[in-house]
């Protein structure tokens, strides 16, 4: 809401008070009757050099006409000498001075002066701040019937300025001021009738008060209207309408509609598309301190989205941001002083991410933590990295809870405790997070933590391996598997199901049992080029066994018989500590010299 006089608003009050002033005294008239001591016809002469009518425009006699009439007790003179000094018209501007002369015609109960004057002592200009007297003087001049001051004292009973918070007190003095056609005071009502305040919610009629005073150009009534024409409050949702008042409001440096006319130019809505534009407009409302235009500011002047990239400009807003408290910019400020060489900076990436993990956040807490555990930006502190995944895996994050079991039943950082593992493997799996749930399943096979329990195990790996964890899949085919003997009805079948859906997913071992479920015709019909290619992939991986069945393969006699790739294979198998190549070859005196040749 507009709360200072502009040099419009200063005529618009000039020439309400000279409404009755006959056409027929002209500007000689006038003069002459000012030259003779007449001080109603000094402060209009003041207004005619004020806006230039009639005669040359002139603020420094128009000073002068305003102070001969002040001087002459007249309180319209005394009123506009004081909004010459508070504005700088024809003389340097003195907050001081104008709160002088505001009081000599306040005390002549000039509604105009009166609600100023409580402006001034409302916001501490040229007074001290003091907000009883503030509404003193607002209570005098709505009493008067002036609309200004009556939607001013509405404001003091909405937020409990000078007095006890009171909504309907509030309510009758916005009405009041919205019957005169005041533009803030129809804003403030409306908002009373879109947020169902002491009024019934009515969207229609808060859509009404709206446009009445975004039409006399007030700005939150202007950006408000945008808001009913986005969510489609008292009128069908309208984008093209929603972005016309946005961009009306932002015009007059409206901070929140600056950035929601930035906003809509970067997503093109109601507006085409135009980064660069949605860029100026977010330039605009983050230098007035909005807080989501600074963000997103930064943003793109990292991803380098409607501007240069520059990465010492999105440091620059994001650390405006966050020192506001705002968890993500201090988050993404870790990230980029952690990742971008540009940027890189250690110590500020864990200080902000420190920032971030001490107001609550998970994500930080998790980065935190990650970070002391890779050691990647800063010493491994298994302690520190234990910590923190333990504060977020507190506050319900399922992935920070089956790591903290993990720590737990690994002891890093921690103590071991099996049971203290089981007990977050639990919360990490009832959060239907699959690694919990095949982690809780371990323990349930392996009785580590919890007593033993097979059906247990099965249920909830199969859980995990059912949303795609490949571990899991991975586990549920050894838990099926014949060769293992975990269960009392082992069943191949599903053994090799699971293990080809987790070796899908480049699981080596799970390749591995695949390969070997082909070549030995475990739980399906025996093809040793399948076999062969499952091995493959479990060979590229490292996998030394996998080496040892590709070598088994070219060695049975058969359609894939190939001395020369068996050999190749037993070599690399030996050489990475294959035990069963080793064995092997400790038995067969030909191999291991065909090795030694080799």
């Amino acid at each position: 809401m507009k709360l200072f006089f502009s040099s419009v608003l200063f005529m618009f009050y000039f020439l309400s008070a000279t409404a009755q002033t006959s056409d027929s005294l002209n500007f000689d008239n006038i003069s002459s009757k000012a030259e003779q001591g007449d001080s109603r016809a000094q402060y209009i002469l003041g207004g005619y050099y004020e806006r230039g009518e009639n005669v040359k425009a002139d603020s420094a006699r128009a000073f002068f006409w305003y102070t001969k009439s002040a001087a002459l007790h007249n309180k319209r003179g005394q009123y506009y000498l004081a909004s010459c000094y508070e504005y700088g018209i024809g003389t340097e501007q003195d907050n001081i001075k104008a709160a002088y002369w505001y009081t000599l015609s306040a005390a002549q109960n000039y509604p105009q002066a009166l609600s100023h004057l409580g402006w001034m002592y409302e916001k501490g200009v040229g007074l001290a701040q003091n907000y009883d007297s503030a509404v003193y003087y607002y209570t005098i001049a709505a009493e008067k019937n002036y609309a200004t001051a009556q939607y001013r004292l509405g404001v003091c009973y909405d937020l409990g300025k000078g007095v006890s918070i009171n909504k309907e007190l509030a309510l009758m003095w916005f009405t009041k001021a919205a019957e005169q056609e005041n533009a803030d005071g129809q804003a403030s009502l409306g908002y009373y009738y879109e947020t169902g305040t002491v009024v019934p919610k009515d969207y229609n009629r808060a859509f009404d008060l709206y446009s009445k005073s975004a039409a006399q150009g007030d700005d939150a009534a202007q950006y408000n209207l945008a808001r009913c024409y986005a969510n489609g409050y008292g009128i069908r949702a309208d984008d093209a309408k929603m972005f016309y008042w946005y961009h009306k409001a932002a015009l007059q440096k409206y901070g929140k509609a600056q950035y929601l006319t930035g906003y809509c130019y970067m997503k093109g809505r109601g507006t085409t598309k135009d980064e660069k534009q949605a860029m100026y407009w977010y330039s605009l409302a983050a230098q007035q301190g909005n807080t989501d235009a600074q963000f997103n500011l930064a943003y793109y002047y990292a991803k380098g989205v409607g501007v240069v990239m520059n990465k010492d400009s999105a440091v620059y807003w994001y650390i405006k941001v966050a020192e506001k408290g705002d968890v993500d910019a201090m988050i993404n400020l870790g990230i980029l002083y952690a990742e971008d060489s540009l940027v890189k900076d250690t110590v500020q990436a864990i200080y902000w991410y420190t920032r971030a993990a001490e107001a609550r956040s998970i994500k930080a807490q998790r980065l935190l933590a990650e970070s002391f555990d890779d050691g990647l930006i800063v010493h491994r502190d298994s302690v520190k990295a234990a910590y923190w995944y333990l504060q977020a895996a507190q506050q319900g994050d399922s992935i920070a809870q089956n790591k903290t079991g993990t720590r737990y039943m690994e002891g890093d950082g921690v103590e071991i405790s099996y049971t203290q593992a089981v007990y977050w493997y639990h919360k990490a799996a009832n959060q239907n997070y699959a690694i919990g749930m095949s982690n809780l399943g371990y323990c349930y096979l392996n009785g580590k933590g919890i007593r033993k329990d097979t059906d247990s195990a099965v249920y909830w790996t199969q859980k995990a391996a059912q949303k795609g964890s490949r571990k899991a899949q991975y586990n549920l085919g050894v838990i099926y598997s014949s060769r293992e003997g975990l269960i009392t009805k082992p069943d191949d079948k599903k053994s090799f199901y699971w293990f080809k859906k987790a070796a899908e997913q480049g699981h080596a071992n799970a390749q591995y049992y695949t390969a070997e479920n082909y070549r030995t015709g475990a739980g399906i019909k025996q093809d040793y080029r399948e076999a062969a290619m499952w091995y493959e992939k479990a060979a590229s991986q490292g996998d030394a066994d996998a080496q040892y069945g590709l070598f088994l393969c070219y060695f049975q006699k058969g359609a894939m018989q190939n001395y020369k790739q068996a050999t190749y294979w037993l070599k690399v198998a030996y050489d990475n500590n294959s035990k069963q190549a080793i064995a092997f070859m400790h038995k067969n005196e030909y191999w291991y010299l065909q090795y030694k040749q080799k």
